[in-house]
């Protein structure tokens, strides 16, 4: 009976509304003047939060993404919303096209055509001509890149991200797979490290798989390979369109639970169906609170407010 009360409650708060809550949502909100939100993807209460970095030019910030910036440098998988002070933005990836680079001044692109809704983020890599899409569960991300044809590379940087904290390790598996860890936190100053581990797997086999160490590439180096300034690549040979998709499991425990979280929660490379559990997850959240009265804008305001709210605690 509650559960036919609740699709009821559901369905004609649709029909009232004439859209889906997640519609009034608006993730570009907060991502700028201090506001420190990012319009990446990530579902209710999610660990896992995809976001684009876009401060990447020399300063320091809480957030890993500010409106208006000129560049986005990769998709950064563990971020938080809202703080006023930065830790995290871990687990960078990237994607171009021709000679691989490691750094991100060298690789970074200007974008265009940004989407976001709840659960799923979009844009353009100018640069390359990159559709890249985001979304994510709760201890996941995947990452769907669209290229052109030619070589086309995946990049994980190690080193790209906000956390004061420095060190990471990276071990190829395989030609699809690679593990590792990055050292977090200082939050505010406090005097706190952790680990964090992650597993990350591609859709295709690349053409090359390999690590690199202060700018000096090591095709197919199966050992560990520690340091800051390290990363991870998939080079790959793309037809005109082709879709490439990595997805990321990530836990605070150990690699093994890294990989049993994408395993569990991402067993397949199935972008959409991730995507729209991740729409019906916040539809779900957001009707819990049903309003009347007010503009469009005011709706706009109040649902945008309470996804934010309903990030935390994660």
């Amino acid at each position: 009976m509650k559960k036919f009360l609740y699709i009821f409650l559901f369905f004609s708060a649709t029909m009232s509304y004439g859209k889906g809550l997640t519609d009034y949502v608006n993730p570009f909100i907060g991502t700028l003047n201090g506001g420190n939100t990012n319009p990446g993807a990530v579902i209710p209460w999610g660990m896992v939060s995809l976001s684009p970095m876009t401060t990447n030019e020399g300063e320091t910030t809480s957030s890993p993404y500010i409106y208006g910036k000129k560049y986005i440098s990769g998709f950064s998988h563990l971020n938080m919303s809202g703080t006023g002070c930065p830790d995290m933005g871990t687990f960078t990836s990237m994607a171009i096209t021709g000679d691989l680079k490691t750094k991100p001044e060298e690789y970074w692109s200007a974008y265009s055509q940004e989407q976001a809704s709840p659960g799923y983020y979009a844009v353009m890599l100018d640069k390359y001509q990159i559709k890249a899409e985001l979304t994510t569960t709760t201890r996941t991300g995947i990452c769907r890149y669209t290229f052109p044809k030619g070589t086309s590379n995946i990049v994980l940087n190690m080193g790209n991200s906000l956390t004061k904290r420095k060190g990471a390790s990276v071990r190829i598996v395989s030609e699809t797979e690679i593990e590792g860890f990055k050292l977090i936190g200082g939050f505010c100053g406090i005097s706190t490290i952790q680990t964090v581990y992650f597993v990350a797997k591609v859709s295709k086999v690349p053409i090359e798989t390999g690590v690199w160490n202060d700018e000096k590439l090591f095709p197919g180096f199966k050992r560990e390979i520690a340091g800051n300034d390290i990363g991870a690549y998939f080079t790959f040979d793309t037809k005109a369109g082709e879709e490439v998709l990595l997805k990321v499991g990530i836990s605070f425990v150990s690699i093994e639970n890294a990989r049993l979280n994408l395993n569990t929660e991402q067993p397949a490379f199935d972008f959409d169906d991730t995507r729209l559990k991740s729409e019906k997850a916040w539809e779900k959240e957001l009707s819990k609170i049903m309003v009347s009265g007010g503009t469009e804008d005011d709706k706009s305001i109040f649902y945008t407010a309470l996804y934010h709210i309903l990030q935390h605690p994660n």
